[in-house]
């Protein structure tokens, strides 16, 4: 039982990992937005300073977050991606400094989004099979 309760404690220090389907992005004035409006963030050594300071559009992601289905809205300002998983994994940070996986977009922004998501499974594939 103690251990069961070390774990929960363990919980407590690392911030949960949020996850959002059904997600589109777009900027105060409800136009819709693609992740190259927003700074890529390469590493987590990248300075949140220099992303700050960057002269950019007020970007919020809208979703529902995984699994509750809670819908929610979120300002944004930097994405990332990881291909080092089974499947590629595309994040967001929001201004708090959280990060969000995004799994599945809305229909409406799939093709808003869709150069970017194959270029990443490319990328994904091409490091998995050199």
């Amino acid at each position: 039982m103690k251990k069961g309760m070390a774990n929960s404690d363990d919980d407590d220090d690392e911030p949960q990992s949020l996850c959002l389907t059904n997600y589109h992005l777009d900027d105060d004035n409800d136009m819709p937005l693609s992740l190259i409006m927003l700074p890529i963030k390469w590493s987590e050594s990248d300075e949140d300073d220099s992303i700050d300071d960057c002269k950019q559009k007020k970007v919020f992601i809208h979703g529902y977050l995984h699994p509750n289905r809670l819908k929610k809205m979120f300002p944004v300002k930097a994405w990332s991606f990881n291909l080092s998983s089974l499947k590629p994994i595309l994040s967001l940070q929001t201004k708090d400094g959280n990060w969000i996986k995004l799994k599945s977009p809305r229909k409406s922004f799939e093709a808003t989004i869709r150069t970017i998501l194959i270029t990443i499974h490319f990328l994904h594939y091409a490091k998995k099979y050199p």
